[in-house]
């Protein structure tokens, strides 16, 4: 997943934060759209 997306260590470890999923799934999501 980091390797695929190019994803920042504390991008990775945030995506697993439940306390942060919605926040951090749209974040990826928008950060994943930006790179492609």
């Amino acid at each position: 997943m980091q390797e695929r997306f190019d994803l920042v260590g504390c991008e990775t470890l945030a995506m697993g934060d439940s306390d942060n999923d919605l926040k951090m799934i749209q974040f990826v999501s928008h950060a994943v759209a930006i790179k492609i």
